[in-house]
């Protein structure tokens, strides 16, 4: 339990001083850049599920089937139409 305590000190006291310094660290990001960091991740569907998510349209969807999407240089994969899926088999 002194271990814990100790290293939980040490992180608050790290976390102040960061936090603290009169310049950034980083540059900060724009909200399109955090909005597609999030959706490549796929932490967008549980903020949005949640009503936290605050960049409405920003950084697309991660709902999208990645097989289906087009890739650099591509163009999106036209629909098949049933008559002639069916007609193919």
């Amino acid at each position: 339990m002194e271990i814990l305590t100790r290293d939980a000190t040490l992180m608050a006291l790290v976390s102040f001083w960061i936090a603290d310094r009169p310049d950034r660290l980083a540059s900060p990001w724009s909200a399109e850049k955090t909005a597609k960091m999030l959706v490549e991740k796929k932490d967008d569907q549980f903020l949005k599920a949640e009503g936290l998510w605050p960049f409405g349209d920003l950084g697309g969807s991660s709902t999208s089937e990645p097989d289906k999407e087009a890739k650099p240089g591509e163009s999106a994969p036209k629909p098949t139409s049933k008559s002639s899926a069916s007609a193919t088999q």
